[in-house]
């Protein structure tokens, strides 16, 4: 009888030791969950794993990207976007996959972004020189980001 409960209660003890420890994620899984928050829209979640991501030391340029596009569509943290854009348009690439945490180029469209950063910034001088750099990127056929691109450009030369 004894030897039943000394086992029940050794079976108890770790039980309860192991619902005490918290299992911290991994690098892929932070980053698979903000890739899921911001294909949903929700770039605020999104902004917790990837913070934690570079709390943790990460800073390839696909990483500034991503914090970037999350700052720029969080109300209140345009302003905060700015550094990490910088950062990712420094390794521009049309090799850019977006796919994994340590890519270390960013896609052309950082430059998009950027420029819209320093747009929504007033520092329109320098949108208008990312805006044009980002058009330059694209080929002709691109029709749709030509003329996103000009919209901002417009939006630019209509405020200075």
């Amino acid at each position: 009888m004894y030897k039943i409960s000394g086992f029940l209660l050794l079976i108890f003890a770790v039980h309860c030791s192991a619902l005490g420890q918290k299992i911290v994620p991994g690098p892929d899984d932070l980053y698979s969950d903000a890739m899921e928050y911001m294909l949903s829209g929700d770039y605020h979640e999104a902004l917790y794993p990837l913070l934690e991501l570079e709390s943790r030391g990460f800073h390839s340029a696909g990483l500034c990207y991503k914090l970037g596009e999350c700052f720029l569509n969080v109300p209140g943290q345009k302003l905060r976007a700015l550094p990490y854009l910088k950062n990712a348009v420094q390794s521009i690439s049309n090799q850019y996959q977006g796919n994994t945490l340590d890519e270390p180029v960013a896609p052309p469209k950082a430059l998009l972004y950027l420029g819209i950063a320093f747009r929504l910034n007033a520092d329109f001088k320098n949108a208008l020189i990312y805006l044009n750099q980002y058009r330059d990127h694209l080929a002709a056929t691109d029709i749709d980001n030509i003329h996103l691109a000009d919209y901002h450009i417009e939006r630019c030369n209509n405020a200075m």
